[in-house]
């Protein structure tokens, strides 16, 4: 009975389902069509608005079964869309624009970058549409605009050496050189060193402009692109490497406001500017700036640069004839650079006065006179002599010399300076000491010859503890001591006075990276002084120690001997004590006694011979230098440290005219000789080294 159940409910199941099925075919109707979406413009900004700038025009869209998918936008400025607007009649012209006229984006706004000529207030019609998912497009909306335009002005050009060491000099009045030099639209003048690439040292020369345009508002600046070209002195349009040019030399439209420049041969170029605002309408005629420039040709070995002023009076004090003291440095030189072809360099062409080295003439530094850039460019060092001490009173000459010497050093030059009371005397830098700051002709020693503080002397008569330099003590074993030439130094008069210890010696504090090459040697620490009836008191009751206590000196350096005479005399053979060590801030000393002897007391006779702490302070203070600029490069999957110079520089602040120079050296040489074999050994070492680390 139960299976007859069963069945009969499997067949009204069966049969339910089958009449659903037949229900569902018999419905009628069809879904509703796609609708067409809607675009609407804001209020912002109202139909008929005039405008100076390029506007922001925003719209919304809706799609009451779907989704809008973009929008697009299309600026007319015909005639036949103007009479259309006013003859409110845009939906018969609206199917004359091309498709791909149509701007296509899916933000809700947009700058619309209304064109015009300049001058001009030209009328726009503004169309917009939208697209939904299934792409129905809407009714097209217009509103109308209006753009007045000015053209912009001509940009501002100025040139500026981006890695100028100071920023606020005016290159027109300082550098001096009017005659050599091309006059520029922008009333900048100036000879300019190339670097053929950009490195660590040296970053180019920067052209920077600045634009804008009679439009502008205070709420409303119109930004303004620009495009540069720059020709050659023949009128050849020069490419730079990495930039996109057009076809007739100009560079693509940008913002960008500068353009560093490098690598350019030697020639005279024109650098010209356009700015174009965003109507697209450019400037009536563009800025420009012509300059100089030479890319360095290091063709020949040395410039000899004769800075020695000439002696005008009796009031000169303690000068010497600069062309004595040229003719000391010549002589020396061509003894050296004989060696360093026969001994360092013999592949090289050292020898020959006029092929390898000239000589360039600075004397009446007052005037400002820099080392011409045409002149400095030619040589791989410079070596600058500066022996006298009279002051250079022109802030700006020193500004405009340093200015050139760091050019030449960021494109790879070398420069050594040597002589007397360089600091103050040339560079205007005096102080007791003087550390390095802010200051422009400060920072130019601080950067290239990376020296930290100076003592620059200002005036010797006032100062006797200046009145001490005997010599130069060699940092290193390979450097000759050096001692002060006596006889030359007695001929100075400073007044009614005459010394043989030279004054007006400077000392610099080195940085890190910078090598020692001499210290400062007074004439009190090289003398010797012997004391007999000294005090002499047993320390401890010990027969093996005693103290003594010179009378009238406290300022004790050294002991070389020490030997009690009374108990030479008792014994029968000399007796002498070992020094220990000072004692009571370098008043005394303890020595060290022989046993056999007997213990010293305070009657034995003694005679001692010691030296005392200098009158000057200038003692031991490092007064030459070395530095190497270094760019490196670091290769950690082998190991490799690359060192690329960038230059050399050697500052020795006292005169190589007064060192004595007729006894020989431990290398058989004269000892300035010597000196400038291992100098320019310095200078001429190669440009690039490298190191392993690995193990």
């Amino acid at each position: 009975m139960r299976n007859i159940y069963r069945i009969a409910l499997l067949g009204a199941l069966l049969a339910l389902t089958a009449g659903w099925h037949i229900g569902c075919d018999r419905m009628k109707g069809r879904p509703d069509a796609n609708q067409r979406p809607n675009v609407e413009f804001v209020n912002i900004p109202p139909d008929s608005s005039l405008f100076n700038y390029a506007p922001i025009v925003v719209w919304y869209g809706n799609d009451p079964d779907g989704l809008v998918e973009y929008f697009s936008w299309y600026d007319d400025t015909t005639q036949a869309a103007l009479q259309a607007y006013d003859d409110d009649n845009l939906a018969s012209y609206v199917g004359s624009i091309p498709e791909d006229a149509w701007v296509d984006t899916v933000a809700t706004s947009q700058k619309i970058y209304l064109l015009t000529e300049a001058g001009d207030t030209t009328q726009h019609i503004f169309f917009i549409r939208c697209t939904d998912n299934e792409g129905a497009k809407s009714e097209i909306k217009a509103r109308s605009f209006f753009r007045s335009n000015e053209a912009p002005n001509r940009p501002t050009v100025s040139v500026l050496p981006v890695d100028d060491f100071f920023e606020g000099i005016d290159m027109i009045e300082d550098i001096g050189y009017q005659d050599t030099l091309a006059t520029l639209n922008v009333g900048y003048q100036d000879t300019l060193l190339m670097g053929d690439a950009l490195t660590q040292t040296y970053a180019g020369m920067q052209i920077l402009w600045t634009g804008d345009d009679p439009d502008d508002r205070a709420l409303s600046i119109i930004p303004l692109e620009f495009s540069y070209l720059i020709v050659d002195e023949f009128g050849e349009n020069v490419p730079f490497s990495g930039d996109t040019v057009r076809e007739n030399g100009w560079s693509h439209w940008s913002p960008s406001q500068t353009k560093v420049l490098y690598g350019l041969e030697t020639g005279t170029y024109t650098f010209y500017i356009l700015s174009r605002d965003d109507g697209l309408t450019e400037c009536a005629e563009p800025a420009w700036v012509k300059f100089h420039c030479f890319k360095p040709s290091f063709k020949y070995r040395l410039l000899l640069v004769d800075e020695n002023r000439p002696i005008s009076g009796p009031a000169d004090f303690g000068a010497v004839d600069p062309d004595t003291i040229m003719e000391f440095h010549r002589e020396n030189l061509r003894e050296a650079w004989l060696l360093m072809q026969q001994l360092v360099y013999p592949d090289c062409t050292f020898a020959g006065f006029g092929l390898d080295i000239f000589e360039w003439e600075n004397r009446d530094l007052n005037e400002g006179k820099s080392i011409p850039y045409e002149l400095i460019q030619n040589f791989q060092l410079v070596w600058i002599v500066d022996d006298d001490r009279p002051n250079l009173g022109n802030w700006d000459g020193v500004l405009a010399r340093q200015q050139v010497m760091a050019d030449y050093l960021d494109v790879g030059g070398q420069i050594m300076i040597t002589g007397r009371r360089i600091f103050c005397g040339s560079y205007m830098i005096c102080g007791h000491p003087s550390n390095f700051g802010s200051k422009d002709n400060e920072q130019f020693f601080r950067q290239y010859f990376n020296v930290s503080e100076a003592f620059g002397n200002s005036w010797s008569a006032s100062d006797e503890d200046n009145i001490d330099f005997g010599g130069a003590t060699g940092a290193y074993q390979e450097v000759p001591d050096l001692e002060v030439d006596t006889v030359k130094v007695y001929e100075l008069r400073f007044g009614s006075r005459r010394y043989t210890c030279l004054p007006d010696i400077d000392w610099v504090g080195r940085n890190r990276e910078t090598t020692t090459l001499y210290y400062y040697r007074s004439c009190s620490a090289d003398r010797s002084y012997d004391a007999y009836d000294v005090d002499c008191k047993v320390t401890d009751s010990s027969p093996y120690y005693c103290k003594l206590l010179p009378q009238g000196y406290d300022r004790l350096l050294s002991v070389s001997r020490i030997y009690n005479k009374s108990r030479s005399d008792s014994v029968g053979y000399d007796v002498y004590g070992e020094f220990m060590y000072f004692a009571d801030e370098n008043t005394a000393f303890l020595v060290s006694t022989p046993a056999a002897a007997g213990a010293w007391v305070d009657d034995d006779t003694l005679e001692v011979d010691f030296t005392y702490i200098p009158i000057s302070n200038n003692h031991l203070k490092p007064v030459a230098t070395q530095y190497v600029n270094f760019q490196e490069e670091l290769d950690y999957e082998r190991y490799l440290w690359t060192g690329h110079v960038r230059y050399r520089t050697s500052l020795v602040c006292f005169p190589l005219y007064f060192i004595k120079n007729d006894e020989l050296t431990s290398m058989g040489w004269r000892p300035i000789v010597h000196f400038l074999v291992l100098q320019f050994a310095f200078f001429y070492d190669q440009r690039t080294y490298t190191y392993y680390w690995g193990n």
